[in-house]
């Protein structure tokens, strides 16, 4: 922890605006639907006969037309079919599957005499083109290929992608072509985009345009790369990237804010199924490798490589801005000063079904996922170590002034106050529920497997695993706990099965408690050794009463070894005289002293030792035969 980055900054929030209603493209599936070129009209009269199925032979071309001259049934019976024919700009797929050029949409009626050689026929009432469906990359293969493994043999309709690595739905596009390689930029019809030329050209385009990467590019040899839309003028458009990648990217602007492939991405943005590979990216503030500010929607897009920056850094993004960020992933590095994530540097909008392996390295406000959280994550997940030179480090969120639930982080935690293996520090009234904590963390003041420390609010059905350790730098300082370092929140049905150390306040769940009233810790339990120097207690080091009356503990226990210096005692180290603690038990060894009850290891195993209604319909509590004491019965969940 004696690494200096000597760049601390004013924390200042970035200005948001509420999202707006972004236009969603469906993502996924078994295909997508082919480009809309626009061309084919129904008819005009009745109900007609149906389409013919496409011959075996019949090659698709992309400028709508089709030749069938090898094919062994070319276009069967159908020439004036329901709706029309398939028009000049008709795309027809693989198997027959007319495209959106001419088909009829929901409510399309007529017939009429429509071209028989697919040329347009006449506008029938209802007709609609379908909206085009942004494809994912696909990991399924035949034989022993497709992604992941020696083989490139892709299942039937999809290619294989060096660059990206995995199987792609052919896209065509005319590499030569400008600006862009086909389309006409509607939602139906997206510009195509095969070449570094028609990238760049997305920032000549004008807001609202849909775009579709049918090629994977190499950026690795562009020289002066800039954002392809500046900071002064958000991308308010849809980019697709159909499971493709874009590699090797630099941009280098140490002394520039909001930076990233993009500057900003506005209010209607969104960008679906695309990968960023080995980028590097360096900025001054507001920096990630998509976008240096995001108030849009991204949806499975993920992104590997190293981001620098200074305040508001994050591997995806460096702001989320009301943005709803989708099953996202990073990998890499992220390194800054205050407020740096591996996904975002700040957050304010929901974060679903995203992770984070990045490693994570800033002075202020760091955290695996994000640096700071003041809106929602949920099912998520960091596994990247975090690295903090001073305080509200964790290993997936910093500062949490927002939601956390069912959410996990499983990296080591290091900082200097407070330290959490999950959160750094929790602010006030803010939930966190059903979420774990697997990593070892380590500090000098409010450290916490879980939480370095908390505000009023709750925690609840949460679980921490790794050894914390509070080293107390400076003097009568510590306060370490398996769950919680020091804590205003009310605790239920948490756990913490680590081992603790501090200087003072150590305890098995909790180092300090500070009862507020309402912040009682109810049907929790803690099972690590804990050592300190004082204030030492297997599941609480010391309870700090600051409101009369105070809260309580209940139905919980702790079973691990207390050792150190004084005071300690096997449940709470340290208590006002008096204070309310009820069907609490702890591991029958010295110190015997204390509140609580003194119990055998035989005895925890035996139901009939606690009043809990353990195992019965609606308790919180089941005896575990294998553990040989009662557990949670979410953790078998």
């Amino acid at each position: 922890m004696g690494r200096s980055l000597g760049w601390l900054k004013r924390w200042v929030l970035l200005p948001g605006l509420m999202l707006g209603g972004a236009t969603l493209i469906q993502c996924g599936g078994p295909g997508p639907r082919p480009l809309d070129q626009s061309g084919g009209q129904t008819g005009a009269g009745g109900s007609g006969g149906t389409f013919g199925d496409l011959g075996s032979g019949g090659e698709v071309i992309f400028d709508g037309t089709f030749d069938t001259s090898d094919g062994a049934g070319g276009l069967a019976s159908g020439g004036q079919g329901a709706g029309g024919i398939v028009g000049s700009g008709g795309f027809v797929g693989s198997g027959g599957f007319v495209g959106s050029g001419g088909l009829v949409g929901s409510g399309g009626s007529g017939g009429g005499s429509g071209g028989d050689d697919g040329g347009a026929g006449e506008q029938g009432s209802g007709g609609q083109p379908a909206t085009f469906e942004c494809p994912s990359g696909s990991a399924s293969a035949t034989g022993e290929g497709g992604y992941g493994g020696s083989g490139t043999e892709c299942a039937e309709g999809r290619e294989w992608d060096a660059l990206a690595e995995d199987c792609v739905v052919p896209i065509v596009c005319n590499e030569s072509g400008s600006p862009f390689g086909g389309g006409d930029g509607t939602e139906h019809d997206p510009f195509v985009i095969c070449s570094i030329e028609q990238l760049r050209a997305i920032g000549t385009a004008a807001d609202g345009m849909s775009f579709v990467l049918a090629k994977s590019l190499d950026l690795s040899t562009v020289t002066a790369l800039t954002p392809l839309t500046p900071s002064f003028h958000p991308f308010e458009g849809t980019l697709c990237g159909a499971g493709r990648a874009l590699v090797g990217a630099t941009l280098s602007f140490p002394n520039q804010d909001t930076v990233g492939l993009f500057g900003v991405l506005g209010q209607t943005a969104l960008v679906a199924n695309l990968r960023l590979v080995d980028f590097q990216v360096i900025g001054n503030d507001v920096v990630g490798m998509l976008a240096g500010k995001n108030e849009g929607t991204l949806s499975e897009v993920e992104a590997s490589g190293t981001v620098l920056g200074h305040d508001f850094v994050g591997g995806l993004v460096g702001g989320n801005i009301y943005g709803d960020i989708l099953s996202c992933e990073t990998n890499g590095s992220v390194l800054g000063n205050l407020l740096v994530g591996g996904l975002v540097g700040q957050n304010l909008g929901p974060i679903v079904d995203s992770r984070s392996s990045a490693t994570v390295e800033g002075a202020y406000i760091a955290g695996g996922l994000a640096g700071l959280n003041a809106g929602l994550v949920e099912r998520s997940q960091a596994n990247g170590e975090v690295w903090g030179e001073n305080f509200d480090i964790g290993g997936l969120v910093g500062v949490n002034d927002g939601t956390v639930s069912e959410s996990r982080a499983t990296g080591d935690v290091d900082g200097s106050g407070s330290v959490g293996g999950l959160i750094g520090s929790a602010q006030i009234w803010v939930t966190t529920a059903d979420s774990m904590a697997s990593g070892n963390v380590t500090g000098d003041v409010n450290v916490g497997g879980l939480i370095g420390s908390t505000l009023k609010g709750t925690v609840v059905n949460c679980g921490a695993t790794g050894d914390v350790t509070a080293f107390g730098n400076v003097l009568g300082t510590g306060n370490a706990g398996g769950l919680i370092g020091t804590n205003q929140a009310a605790i239920e049905a948490c756990f913490a099965t680590g081992s603790v150390s501090s200087a003072k306040g150590a305890g098995g769940l909790v180092g300090v408690h500070e009862d507020w009233f309402i912040n009682r810790i109810k049907d929790s339990y803690a099972i690590g050794n804990v050592d300190g120097d004082g204030e030492v207690g297997g599941l609480i080091g010391e309870l700090v009463l600051s409101v009369d009356p105070g809260g309580n503990v209940q139905t919980s226990y702790a079973l691990g070894v207390v050792s150190g210096g004084d005071p300690k005692a096997g449940l709470i180290g340290a208590m006002p005289p008096g204070y309310p603690v009820g069907y609490c038990f702890y591991l029958d060894q010295p110190p015997n002293s204390g509140p609580g009850t003194p119990l055998t290891l035989a005895a925890f195993a035996d139901v009939a030792t606690f009043a809990w209604s353990i195992g019965s319909p609606g308790s919180p509590w089941i005896m575990s035969g294998a553990l040989g004491r009662p557990i949670l019965a979410w953790e078998l969940d």
